[in-house]
């Protein structure tokens, strides 16, 4: 019980700083990320209702590299 009360109030604390970040932040010319922001409370709350949760990752340049190489490779459609 005690480790779900723990998992609630972290839900809330995720969003409390959302909202708050979202009113205060502006005022110091910066933005929050809610990208990050969704997959990290999206993952807080798989884990409250205890569901299998596989968060996104970031492209590494590496791999873009490669995207871009095999994109060039593929014919275009259009020709």
């Amino acid at each position: 019980m005690e480790n779900k009360r723990y998992k609630q109030r972290r839900i809330i604390e995720e969003i409390e700083q959302t909202v708050y970040d979202r009113y205060v932040m502006p005022h110091m010319a910066m933005v929050p990320d809610y990208f990050l922001r969704y997959w990290d409370l999206a993952e807080l709350i798989y884990d409250y209702f205890e569901l299998p949760f596989n968060k996104p990752t970031l492209t590494k340049p590496e791999e873009f590299e490669a995207l871009k190489v095999k994109i060039k490779e593929v014919p275009d459609a259009n020709e």
